[in-house]
């Protein structure tokens, strides 16, 4: 039996090239690819420092393990706390609106009863003066004992309304022995003095004036003292 080489074929054809092998010098010729693997188990990293492990490796996004209906939730849930918020504010400001509205309208109200109450008192007032000259001009009947009980009535009566003008926070204006104040008094005569601690003072009140809270009903009429120059 005649010996045959392995490599040549026995149908008489040319014996085929070598192929590409997987192995051998193809492979150590072939490019390499470094991969970076991180070992993630929790053995792995038990030791190591928190600054040698990446912030990705170690946050955990939450978000991509709850439902659907669970995120769902969450965004309603939102929407909700904004239009309440939003509900909360114009609430906050109507009640503030409605509070400066309350204070306008009490305002005005205590400014319409003002000037009704001192339109009254005006009236009254004129009405007392007429009681002041009634009774100042019967003085020298005073003496007459028929006269006597009318005069006497005639007073109770200007004392009651004196007291009602009190109760009604009416405060009356005699400035008598002061300095002369031009905001409550007007001056109806000048009265030339030789003292020095009578210038520019009140001497007499001729008519009495009023003061409701701290707005003047009249002012009240008076004399003032003003030392003369004559002689200086």
């Amino acid at each position: 039996m005649t010996d045959r080489d392995p490599k040549t074929p026995t149908n008489g054809a040319e014996p085929d090239e070598p192929g590409p092998s997987i192995g051998g010098e193809a492979l150590k010729s072939a490019p390499r690819v470094k991969i970076k693997v991180i070992d993630r188990r929790f053995w792995a990293q038990r030791h190591a420092s928190p600054e040698a492990i990446p912030a990705e490796e170690v946050t955990i996004d939450e978000s991509r393990f709850r439902p659907a209906y669970v995120q769902e939730l969450e965004q309603r849930l939102q929407e909700t706390l904004q239009q309440l918020q939003t509900v909360s504010e114009a609430y906050r400001h109507l009640r503030s609106e409605q509070e400066n509205w309350r204070r306008r309208m009490e305002k005005q109200r205590d400014q319409a009863v003002f000037e009704f109450k001192k339109r009254i008192l005006s009236k009254l007032l004129e009405l007392m003066d007429n009681f002041r000259l009634a009774l100042q001009s019967t003085a020298g009947a005073a003496s007459h004992p028929a006269a006597e009980p009318i005069l006497a009535g005639l007073r109770m009566i200007y004392d009651q309304m004196e007291r009602f003008l009190a109760s009604e926070g009416v405060e009356k204006i005699e400035p008598v022995g002061e300095a002369f104040d031009p905001s409550s008094a007007e001056v109806v005569e000048v009265v030339e003095v030789d003292r020095d601690e009578l210038d520019h003072r009140v001497l007499e009140v001729v008519q009495p004036g009023y003061r409701l809270g701290d707005q003047l009903l009249r002012p009240a009429r008076v004399r003032v003292g003003q030392k003369g120059t004559a002689g200086q």
